[in-house]
């Protein structure tokens, strides 16, 4: 927890949103490792499925071999390292996700604003060498999780992706 107005690492009584954690803009490798950390996750749950009981029978209820996966937004983003390398998985959707985190997050009307924000405080602008050099460290932090990394894998898969263009958290990016 940390107050949203001082940043102290105390409770300010305010509900934080849905990823606020997730993508630490103070720590790209902390960002780095929720990813992989997310897929990880779904590599269990995706071996663990064949042995789900849930109507307490101890008998499973779920076929492995027919396993897919739909991911809205971050889910879609973590979704595809997951699919691309999961061979359970036979058909999957990934609505809106996105690759090249750096920049994807420097665009975004929710983080952009931050990242730059930051940066400038420190001496680093929009628009300068030291700027495309940070983002290029920024990404380089995060390319082990980062699905553009994973999306040359996603040739031969079953997959329905959708693009919305304009609006959301992120926005577009070209």
């Amino acid at each position: 927890m940390s107050n949203n107005t001082t940043g102290a690492l105390v409770p300010d009584g305010i509900v934080d949103s849905s990823g606020t954690y997730f993508i630490n803009l103070s720590s790209l490798l902390s960002s780095r490792d929720n990813l992989r950390q997310s897929v990880s996750d779904l590599f269990t749950l995706a071996k663990t499925i064949p042995t789900m009981s849930v109507d307490g029978d101890a008998t499973p209820d779920f076929d492995g071999s027919r396993v897919f996966f739909v991911g809205q937004s971050l889910g879609s983003i973590v979704g595809l390292n997951f699919v691309t390398l999961e061979p359970t998985v036979s058909t999957s959707v990934l609505s809106v996700p996105g690759g090249g985190i750096a920049q994807l997050l420097n665009g975004s009307p929710t983080f952009g604003p931050r990242i730059r924000a930051g940066l400038a405080a420190q001496g680093v602008n929009a628009g300068t060498a030291a700027f495309d050099q940070f983002m290029g460290a920024a990404q380089q932090a995060v390319d082990s999780g980062d699905p553009i990394n994973f999306a040359f894998a996603a040739a031969g898969e079953r997959i329905l992706l959708h693009e919305v263009v304009g609006g959301g958290a992120v926005g577009r990016i070209r």
